[in-house]
């Protein structure tokens, strides 16, 4: 549903696109911090913390009136989560010395975000929106036990959809700073083959700097 809300809002944000006077096109890029909400914290066995990583793509931007401003974007963005806990939990014999482990869970995405900007005090401005992300792959690393086991499994292009909130700065004519949340509405745990399956979704803090090229 989400989905097609967005394309709604694509469509009629197009519409102004022919009629708007500033159009400009840039790079953006920066750290993403994040985790996953839901079933997965209930296993007492392990900690779930959050990750850092990067975002990196492009954006446009269309000024639709005074106030506001909308910025599609295609963004390649690491995301996921970390795991601590200790192998004698899980009845791991013998036990190992040490026996503490870290799992380090990476999804690769390409998101969509689409975001519309309100200007509330002269460079300032308030960002919000909805975003579509396809699973790209996603790669997984262990380290416990002394030893470190790391793999990959295609994401075939599964589909993340949430929302967006955050502010912007422009300290100049072509760069600025944004932070932003956000918030995975779907379910990326889910699993046509299981008919019993655990609710997870994206949580993710983006710091970003983008540059306008034109």
């Amino acid at each position: 549903m989400l989905k097609n809300i967005s394309i709604v809002i694509l469509v009629f944000a197009s519409i102004h696109f022919s009629s708007a006077q500033d159009k400009k096109f840039g790079i953006i890029g920066g750290a993403n911090y994040s985790t996953l909400f839901g079933d997965i914290r209930d296993n007492p066995n392990f900690e779930i913390d959050r990750r850092l990583s990067f975002h990196a793509g492009f954006f446009a931007d269309f000024q639709l009136s005074d106030k506001f401003s909308f910025s599609p974007r295609i963004l390649y963005s690491s995301q996921g989560y970390k795991s601590s806990g200790d192998l004698s939990d899980f009845g791991v014999e013998p036990i190992p010395s040490p026996s503490e482990f870290e799992n380090f869970i990476q999804y690769n995405y390409l998101n969509l975000p689409m975001v519309f900007s309100f200007t509330l005090a002269n460079e300032i401005h308030l960002n919000f929106g909805p975003q579509a992300g396809f699973l790209l792959n996603t790669v997984s690393k262990f380290e416990g036990d002394g030893e470190e086991e790391r793999s990959s499994a295609n994401g075939d292009f599964k589909l993340d959809y949430g929302g967006l909130l955050g502010v912007s700065y422009n300290f100049s004519d072509e760069f600025f700073i944004e932070l932003n949340y956000y918030q995975g509405i779907s379910n990326i745990s889910r699993n046509p083959d299981f008919r019993f399956e655990s609710t997870n979704n994206n949580s993710v803090f983006q710091l970003s700097l983008g540059y306008l090229l034109f």
